[in-house]
């Protein structure tokens, strides 16, 4: 199995979602960024163990200083939907198209995700950047 991840769009609740191939946020701007953990050779989700499992999301900033390094992120829906995760973005954060980078440790393994979706970052609503 190789892991992935698929971002999600106008999240409300574990059955309330959409995937997408492209999600836009805004620079700088407070912003909770949902994605799927997802079996990428089968392109289903896939539900990680009920306690050992944590995701860290790091965000490369062209200007080092600002980068934004293994922030945890966090099962919205554990009852309910193990495969959907959330990492927040504070107001004043900057984040910029170098890339989100995604690993999850099943417990045992550290794993790096791959990215089956596109993040555009637009700078305060202006110029648009990808990742």
């Amino acid at each position: 199995m190789r892991y992935g991840f698929k971002l999600l769009n106008n999240v409300t609740n574990v059955n309330d979602f959409k995937a997408t191939d492209s999600l836009e946020i805004v620079s700088e701007e407070g912003v909770d960024i949902y994605f799927q953990l997802v079996d990428a050779e089968e392109d289903l989700r896939f539900m990680p163990p009920v306690t050992v499992s944590t995701m860290q999301v790091s965000f490369t900033h062209i200007d080092s200083s600002q980068n934004i390094t293994d922030r945890s992120a966090v099962q919205p829906f554990p009852n309910d939907d193990r495969s959907i995760w959330k990492v927040t973005i504070m107001a004043g954060e900057s984040i910029a198209p170098n890339g989100m980078s995604v690993k999850y440790f099943d417990g045992t393994k550290t794993y790096s995700l791959h990215s089956l979706s596109d993040l555009t970052i637009a700078s305060n609503g202006n110029d648009s950047f990808y990742c």
